[in-house]
């Protein structure tokens, strides 16, 4: 035997909505005004005014700070894929074919512009 299946109405659908939004509401009213939410949504007290928190984390100094880049650096240069000493060789030889084409196309422009303005000023 089938058994059909209960379509839910539009209104149902929305009663429920708006009962699970009203309890995370209620969640976030319960919460004490000491606390804080962080922008990952989790709520963290205040520290005491006029007390100073015994373990906080200390700022690591320049050296430090340099050494976490320079790992950083190497571990980010172990990722890159370096091309082949073929590819290298094939790529400059297109750049230097490119920049030829490029400086005989704009000296011609310039020869050409320049006879034009000896031809209009005699």
């Amino acid at each position: 035997m089938s058994r059909q299946l209960k379509k839910k109405s539009a209104v149902e659908k929305r009663k429920k909505k708006t009962a699970s939004e009203d309890k995370n509401k209620a969640i976030e009213i319960s919460q004490p005004a000491s606390v804080v939410k962080t922008a990952s949504g989790v709520a963290k007290p205040l520290p005491k005014p006029g007390k100073k928190a015994l373990a906080q984390p200390v700022e690591p100094n320049r050296f430090q700070k340099a050494i976490e880049f320079l790992k950083k650096v190497k571990l980010e240069l172990s990722n890159v894929i370096w091309p082949t000493k073929k590819q290298v060789t094939g790529m400059t030889i297109i750049v230097i074919v490119f920049v030829l084409i490029v400086s005989m196309f704009l000296g011609l422009f310039d020869l050409g512009l320049s006879t034009l303005v000896q031809v209009i000023l005699t």
